[in-house]
């Protein structure tokens, strides 16, 4: 039982994130407060050897993500562009988001930092977090 609920309290410190807000004029609400530009749809999944961040990034190319991480951060970041369409069409209806998107997640002290893989298909981003071998308990003599 302990080791299923150190395994929650690991994957819910993962999912710990922020979104990017962009404090342009337009994208202020009329309280002042930044308005959220785009915040992409992710799952997180976690097996007995690593933990896997799946992110929907439609329309986007690799060489528009930015992966990094620093001090047991990990950010994902990057913009979609607006294709706005020419001044006589007119939308009757516009739901996707544009703009610039970051998730940060804070990694358990288990992720293995220097085996981060990211791969992109069809739109998705697929981060994949290696954990470290579990250290043996040491045993300590009494004098």
């Amino acid at each position: 039982m302990f080791a299923t609920k150190r395994i929650q309290i690991l994957s819910n410190h993962l999912l710990t994130s922020q979104p990017q807000t962009d404090l342009h004029a337009d994208n202020v609400s009329l309280l002042g407060r930044p308005k959220l530009i785009w915040i992409p749809k992710l799952d997180v999944l976690e097996t007995d050897k690593e933990f896997i961040i799946q992110i929907e990034l439609p329309g986007l190319k690799k060489e528009q993500i930015y992966i990094n991480e620093h001090n047991s951060v990990l950010e994902i970041s990057g913009e979609r562009e607006s294709k706005n369409g020419k001044e006589k069409d007119k939308y009757v209806r516009r739901e996707r988001s544009y703009g610039k998107f970051k998730r940060s997640f804070a990694l358990p002290k288990n992720i293995d930092p220097n085996s981060i893989k990211a791969s992109f298909l069809d739109g998705i981003l697929e981060v994949k977090l290696s954990k470290k071998e579990a250290e043996p308990a040491k045993e300590i003599n009494i004098q």
